[in-house]
């Protein structure tokens, strides 16, 4: 009995003993409330009058401060009563000072900002940019907004293909095909319904029996793009029915430039292979003739005097004319069986120069190509055949072979340009 009554007696005491330590713990924190003051208040835009998030508000002199929350609001806590100087900053606002602010122990001082955004006058800015149409997502887009059905072939894939002339760039857009080489057909029609532009005007032909413009004469390293129209619209020329080619050219480069490119390409039925081509002549990788070729300078020389070269009814009862024809005849060179001539691959080479220098104040541009290219072609198992067809359509059943003989072709073709 003795022990439960000791033991109830502990209890009350420690319980005693929390109370006061409570007590004395407020009022020490009441005290010490009651010595300091609070600053507090809202942070606006003074435009909108938006409260504003995360603005910084520092007592001057002290490295007490806050950030206003998300409703613009903020308070500085324990701040001796005294006299304080508040700085208020803010991204893209004028920063602001407030001197004199009063704090007094125990209350709290209200101080509401008003923000000015900060604004620099910095005169019109005028941005240009065009349309990068040299590599396939460009043209592409443009395509995509097109009115007309097209097809059009970039400098960048001219570049992996490795075409030397636009000639040859354009044997990868769908629809078209090259002729010698040069002449472009558009869906298979021939080169008088086809027109070819450069940078949006007309191109006149320097063949006078074809209306297609010789494209080989363009270096792929001056090209930005070639697109070929199928379709009519108003802003073109209405002369084609086949296509309008329509070839586009690079810039001036903004920065000195120079570019190397070479390509190769195997042939399955010409390369390195035997080709009858006949006996070369010292400068045929250059495209001229040196000289095996040419007409004899005498037959030349005959020729300027007037005179027609005698024919074989001429011969019959004129020794003179007759002399004139073997001597006239002998003149050339009697080798007129082509001969065998071992080919190589197929090769293309080409450089750009471009730069754009200052000249009295201004800019000068300028840019400059060369593109050399050597190619075979041919076969030795070709066949040509002409059949008859004897009496009437209706009636007969077989046809009468006239001509069936044995074709052999080969051909070195040289394309240089700039």
């Amino acid at each position: 009995m003795l022990n439960a009554k000791l033991n109830h007696s502990a209890h009350v005491k420690k319980h005693i003993l929390s109370a006061l330590v409570c007590f004395a713990l407020f009022f020490s924190a009441n005290l010490k409330a009651q010595e300091t003051g609070t600053i507090s208040g809202t942070v606006v835009d003074a435009e909108t009058g938006e409260t504003l998030i995360g603005v910084n508000i520092m007592v001057d002199g002290t490295s007490k401060g806050t950030a206003t929350n998300l409703d613009g609001y903020y308070s500085i806590n324990g701040l001796e009563a005294g006299t304080y100087t508040i700085v208020a900053s803010y991204v893209s606002f004028q920063r602001q000072t407030i001197t004199g602010v009063e704090v007094e122990a125990g209350e709290v001082a209200k101080l509401d900002l008003t923000l000015v955004p900060e604004t620099e006058d910095l005169g019109d800015v005028i941005i240009t940019a065009e349309a990068v149409l040299d590599n396939e997502a460009g043209l592409l887009r443009q395509r995509q907004k097109a009115v007309s059905f097209s097809d059009a072939i970039s400098a960048e894939s001219i570049s992996n293909s490795g075409s030397g002339d636009a000639a040859g760039a354009l044997q990868k857009v769908v629809g078209a095909s090259v002729v010698d080489g040069k002449y472009v057909y558009i869906r298979g029609l021939g080169d008088r319904y086809t027109s070819t532009h450069l940078n949006g005007s007309e191109l006149p032909s320097a063949d006078p029996n074809r209306k297609s413009f010789q494209l080989d004469m363009f270096p792929s390293n001056l090209l930005e793009n070639i697109v070929t129209l199928k379709t009519f619209t108003p802003d073109k020329p209405g002369n084609f029915s086949g296509g309008l080619v329509d070839i586009s050219t690079k810039d001036f480069p903004e920065q000195f430039s120079f570019q190397l490119s070479a390509s190769s390409g195997f042939n399955t039925m010409a390369s390195f292979s035997e080709l009858k081509i006949g006996e070369p002549s010292d400068i045929d990788f250059l495209g001229f003739d040196g000289g095996r070729r040419a007409i004899p300078e005498e037959v030349r020389d005959y020729l300027a005097s007037g005179k027609e070269i005698p024919t074989l009814r001429d011969t019959r009862n004129d020794p003179e004319a007759e002399e004139t024809l073997d001597r006239l005849s002998k003149a050339f060179n009697n080798e007129f069986r082509p001969r065998e001539q071992q080919s190589t691959m197929n090769q293309s080479y080409g450089f750009s120069i471009g730069n754009q220098v200052p000249v009295f104040g201004n800019d000068l541009g300028y840019t400059a190509s060369f593109s050399y290219g050597q190619s075979y072609s041919g076969y030795n198992d070709g066949g040509v055949s002409r059949y008859d067809l004897v009496g009437n359509f209706d009636n007969s059943e077989l046809l009468f072979r006239r001509l069936d003989v044995q074709d052999i072709k080969g051909q070195r073709t040289i394309d240089w340009g700039g």
